[in-house]
């Protein structure tokens, strides 16, 4: 108890915030689990003093004395982790740093982590995974049986892009004659008319089947790329296609990922959601 006391009065004092976990470190994390809290005798850059960890949303994390936190998949062996830095003083900003291909729920429960470090209430709602982006109630031109269908965001976004397509194509098309009654001219030839022994052709007949397609003449935009695990991801490898050099399709919005978008679409693309982005795009390359 001597040493545990040594070390807490030795960490940085933040004026006015205590991390959500306690001073000492003692008090679990809302909504954590498999909680364990460690101390080390000499203070390092990878033991500071004093730590808690566990689980929280299904993510491994740990948040330490000295203002810093790391979620990632795992404990032992991470494939990715998002690491964040505050400092003591009040007021201080904290930085935040990311390695791999996080799970696209990690930035929402780190932001929680780290309202946790500068000393603000939190709750197990906080570190709740957020529901996926869906939409339900797809129009009856997308070609969707079920209309009450939920599709995930990325999903979503090919299949409007396919009905806004579709929809482009047959404004395009010059509309066909319609007829009513008897012919109104009488110099007009009287229409020709198929007999019943006769079969449609061959592409008439296909429609008939089928009914008629949503898709456009040829595969373009995302029908050309495997969707990925994030919007982002979706985006990167949308843009590599288009011929642009967004870096790996690691899921992060880095510069280069921002420079390539830019490169493709003009100045006007920064300002756009990841949504946004991918229709944008899509539209565009589609378009060619």
């Amino acid at each position: 108890m001597k040493m545990i006391a040594a070390l807490a009065a030795a960490l940085p004092a933040m004026a006015g915030a205590e991390p959500c976990v306690g001073p000492n470190f003692d008090r679990d994390l809302p909504g954590a689990v498999s909680v364990e809290r460690r101390s080390s005798d000499v203070p390092t850059a990878r033991y500071p003093g004093i730590w808690q960890e566990g689980r929280i949303a299904g993510f491994a994390y740990q948040i330490a004395s000295d203002y810093s936190a790391v979620l990632s998949d795992s404990h032992d062996a991470p494939s990715w982790q998002i690491a964040v830095l505050c400092g003591p003083d009040e007021g201080a900003s904290c930085d935040r740093t990311t390695a791999g291909a996080p799970d696209p729920a990690a930035g929402a429960i780190a932001d929680a982590l780290t309202r946790c470090l500068m000393g603000e209430a939190v709750t197990a709602a906080d570190f709740t995974r957020p529901d996926p982006a869906t939409i339900s109630g797809l129009p009856a031109e997308t070609g969707v049986p079920d209309p009450e269908r939920n599709l995930d965001s990325v999903a979503a976004i090919a299949t409007a892009a396919g009905a806004q397509r579709a929809a482009e194509l047959a404004t395009s098309q010059p509309a066909a004659p319609t007829s009513s009654g008897a012919d109104q001219d009488p110099d007009r030839p009287a229409a020709i008319t198929a007999t019943l022994d006769q079969a449609p052709p061959a592409e008439t007949a296909r429609q008939n089947d089928l009914g008629p397609s949503i898709l456009p003449d040829a595969p373009c935009g995302l029908q050309l790329i495997e969707p990925g695990n994030s919007t982002v991801q979706t985006l990167q490898r949308l843009l590599a296609r288009a011929g642009q050099q967004p870096g790996p399709d690691d899921g992060v919005m880095g510069n280069r990922t921002r420079d390539a978008l830019i490169a493709e679409l003009g100045p006007q693309a920064a300002a756009l959601s990841t949504e946004d982005a991918i229709r944008a795009l899509n539209e565009s390359m589609c378009q060619e």
